[in-house]
């Protein structure tokens, strides 16, 4: 298990192929972007 203490400027990469993840609650007056990339291989 991981857990992560956000501040300003992080920024996190993980597998999501291998990992499951999930969030706490947040305060939602704080601004919180997360942006996803997906990959594929040709063969």
């Amino acid at each position: 298990m991981y857990a992560h203490d956000w501040e300003v400027g992080y920024i996190i990469m993980f597998d999501t192929l291998g990992t499951m993840h999930r969030r706490d609650a947040w305060d939602p007056s704080q601004r919180r972007l997360m942006r996803q990339l997906s990959t594929a291989t040709a063969i």
